[in-house]
């Protein structure tokens, strides 16, 4: 049974999905604050809007209290950088798809990653690593 959802719950639902996608609460994403997660969240969750609800440039900025060139900087962003960051073409692919594809245990892989006191290099192919096994085994 296919559901009519308004724009707002089409708008909370999206919310809710990059939240658990990305790891961020809703009310940071929703913040004005500048943390790294936080503003990551925010590109996603215009992505997501833009992509997915088909909600033009402004009605994403009134939703989130933004500039509509906001927008348009976050879904570009989104774009661009899935060709370079593993973990962002893994989110992408979650949103484009509709389908959860990180999970927990993905996401405290990459943080034990990163807090490891490894080289970069090292921590950039292990993360590329358990992106792919995490591909590999989602086929």
């Amino acid at each position: 049974m296919n559901r009519i959802l308004s724009k707002k719950d089409e708008f909370y639902e999206g919310l809710q999905f990059v939240s658990e996608l990305v790891g961020v609460s809703e009310q940071d994403i929703m913040s004005k604050d500048r943390f790294r997660d936080a503003v990551i969240g925010r590109h996603f969750l215009r992505y997501y809007l833009r992509d997915k609800c088909d909600f033009t440039f402004q009605s994403i900025a009134d939703l989130m209290e933004c500039n509509h060139a906001s927008v348009i900087h976050s879904v570009n962003y989104v774009k661009d950088c899935v060709k370079y960051d593993k973990l962002y073409s893994l989110y992408k692919h979650s949103i484009d798809s509709g389908v959860l594809k990180t999970t927990t245990s993905v996401r405290l892989g990459i943080s034990n990653i990163l807090s490891s006191a490894k080289n970069n290099e090292f921590k950039c192919n292990a993360i590329i690593n358990l992106v792919n096994e995490h591909f590999s085994e989602s086929k």
